[in-house]
């Protein structure tokens, strides 16, 4: 099988899923998805969203506040491998096509991208509820996509040149 995230994209979904265990969520969610970013200390978009001082404490604490745990003995409380909610599922697959797009490998910039798209969803009104400019983000992630774009095109060329 084809590999479709970066070594970096891959951690942050697992430390997404880990997580929403944590939290006592039987899904991944998009806020999940975004501590998951945030938690990846090599990906783009952690390195951005730290430099908008995301703090993952206060990231954390606002899910346990905001969001509310499964309570009693249903299934998704049982469940020891939450699966992504549809609109997680959305993104994750929004990202996967923007970087095929770009012939490259879905990386944590491409999820957070998809992820800002979502106004509507949990993890953008985390941002908003911690004073991220959601817009300024999103212009920053770009940015920072930039030297990744032309290091990719380097090495693309050099390998065509052998």
């Amino acid at each position: 099988m084809e590999r479709q995230f970066t070594r970096q994209a891959e951690n942050a979904l697992k430390l997404a899923k880990t997580t929403a265990k944590t939290c006592g969520h039987g899904y991944i969610g998009t806020e999940h998805l975004l501590a998951g970013l945030l938690k990846e200390p090599e990906g783009t978009a952690g390195k951005v969203l730290q430099e908008f001082n995301v703090e993952e404490e206060k990231l954390r604490e606002l899910i346990s506040s905001l969001v509310t745990p499964v309570q009693g003995n249903t299934a998704a409380a049982e469940t020891k491998d939450p699966q992504y909610s549809p609109r997680a599922r959305r993104i994750i697959e929004q990202a996967k096509e923007d970087a095929e797009s770009m012939e490259c490998l879905c990386g944590t910039e491409h999820l957070l991208l998809s992820l800002l798209k979502e106004t509507d969803c949990v993890a953008t009104r985390l941002l908003f509820t911690m004073g991220v400019n959601i817009q300024k983000l999103f212009a920053a992630i770009l940015t920072a996509m930039v030297p990744l774009q032309r290091n990719f095109s380097t090495q693309g060329m050099r390998e065509t040149k052998k």
